[in-house]
């Protein structure tokens, strides 16, 4: 199709619009954060916070994922598979409902159960709802979604923090209320309740989403123990204080890979678009070409502010957290490079592909934590998820070969990643030299733009045509 790079396009400015606003607080809250936390409150509060993410896939069945491949499906009628999807929803929630009432009569995780409840709750209907509305090409809402449920918990988090002082309570509680008032917000507006219908329940409906959505459980219980294994590791290791820097140390990079999840966000309904066009091969590589040129880039650009970002603007007791950064910006690369391949499984719909890739590099992401931890403390960590991605993202690149052919352009591709090793190189051989160490990764980001010169200028070109267009509209 002539136009899908400009739908990808437009799809990547739509969830930009969407979610740049939550990226945009959560960096201005960071500062905040660590000087109202101690670096043990806020190990604390990663550690809860991943465990949230590690239930949120069991408890959901993953189902909202289910929701957006098949409403995208032109064969599969949208009302039948949101009716199905909250009956599933239903199911969840009194199985959530039980778990709290038992927890609390045996006064387990009494003070985080309310919250732990919530979350799960409310993110589970938030995840059905943005991809209704998303699959539904309901893109006024979905980019409003995006900024009510930013300004709510932001300001709720300086109004718990800053003026109540409530603590690590108050912000849990703020994210959950930004949840609920999203929620009621995209249904009120949305009108997706008049979709619901009991007689649209089709049992065999439900088989086929559970079948597509089942393994997408294991693989994003493998991505979230990629990403957040480690921090209970370190906890086992060396305790709350060191997961609290970790903690910081992995807040820019989780910034850019929020960025990019953006752009995963648009390439996924690309590749469903276009999993039976003649030219898939050929669009798959230009774009994997653009996207890891950008991230390269943006890795080494970070790379430089990083130090003073974390020195100037953190409290006291997290300003070691700089030394961690480098190797968790290539964790960052590597990781955008498995997830643009992952984007094939969802579109041929075999999802055990990426469950079975996906566990593979856990496996090997806790494997590694664990020995290297022990010899280079946080710095192991580090090493052992740059390690554990990049594997992952191998593993992805020759299992994909039977849906996907990209061409990597090996020689350049080789000589970034050369210049991206002399970067961190300098990183830690300079790091007593600040003015050197400054000067010298400068130069190899203006080497490593140069060397992509030519994938800058087609990307520039196609921003070009696109506010053109929308000018002459």
């Amino acid at each position: 199709m002539a136009n899908k790079y400009q739908r990808l396009l437009n799809n990547t400015f739509l969830f930009l619009l969407a979610q740049a606003g939550s990226k945009i607080i959560a960096l201005v809250l960071i500062p905040i954060y660590s000087h109202v936390f101690s670096a043990e409150e806020y190990g604390l509060i990663d550690g809860i916070t991943a465990g949230v993410s590690l239930l949120l896939p069991i408890v959901t069945l993953m189902i909202q994922t289910a929701v957006l491949r098949f409403v995208l499906d032109k064969e599969e009628d949208p009302k039948i598979i949101f009716s199905n999807s909250i009956a599933i929803y239903v199911v969840e929630m009194i199985v959530i409902l039980s778990c709290y009432i038992a927890l609390k009569i045996l006064n387990i995780y009494n003070g985080i159960l309310e919250f732990i409840a919530l979350s799960l709750a409310l993110e589970a209907l938030n995840g059905i709802l943005i991809n209704y509305v998303k699959a539904r090409n309901k893109n006024v809402l979905f980019m409003m979604q995006g900024f009510i449920c930013t300004f709510v918990m932001g300001t709720l988090n300086i109004l718990f923090l800053c003026v109540f002082h409530m603590g690590i309570q108050g912000y849990f509680f703020s994210i959950a209320l930004a949840y609920l008032v999203t929620n009621i917000v995209i249904i009120i507006w949305s009108g997706c309740l008049k979709d619901v219908s009991i007689s649209a329940i089709d049992k065999q409906k439900l088989k086929k989403m559970l079948a597509y959505c089942i393994p997408m459980i294991a693989n994003s219980l493998s991505w979230t123990l990629m990403s957040i294994g480690d921090r209970y590791m370190i906890i086992a290791l060396l305790g709350l204080s060191a997961n609290g820097i970790y903690a910081i140390a992995t807040k820019i990079p989780t910034m850019i890979s929020s960025l990019t999840n953006i752009f995963q966000q648009s390439w996924e309904i690309s590749a469903i678009e276009e999993q039976k066009s003649e030219d898939k091969n050929g669009f798959y590589t230009i774009i994997f070409d653009y996207m890891s040129t950008f991230m390269v880039v943006c890795v080494s650009g970070c790379m430089i502010i990083i130090r003073i970002v974390i020195e100037q603007f953190l409290g006291d007791g997290f300003v070691s957290a700089w030394r961690y950064t480098p190797f968790l910006l290539l964790s960052l690369l590597f990781s955008s490079y498995a997830s643009f391949y992952g984007a094939s499984y969802n579109a041929e719909k075999k999802t055990m592909g990426a469950f079975l890739t996906s566990m593979a590099g856990a496996v090997i992401n806790i494997l590694l934590n664990y020995f290297l931890i022990k010899i280079g403390g946080l710095q192991g960590a580090t090493i052992a998820t740059m390690i554990a991605y990049l594997i992952m993202w191998l593993i992805r690149l020759f299992h994909t070969r039977a849906y996907i052919k990209i061409n990597i352009p090996k020689i350049r591709f080789i000589i970034s990643w050369v210049v991206l090793g002399a970067q961190v190189a300098v990183f830690y051989l300079l790091s007593n030299y600040w003015l050197w160490q400054m000067f010298a990764m400068s130069g190899f980001a203006v080497l490593l733009i140069l060397l992509n010169k030519s994938v800058f200028f087609k990307m520039i070109q196609s921003l070009q045509k696109k506010f053109k267009r929308e000018k002459s509209k």
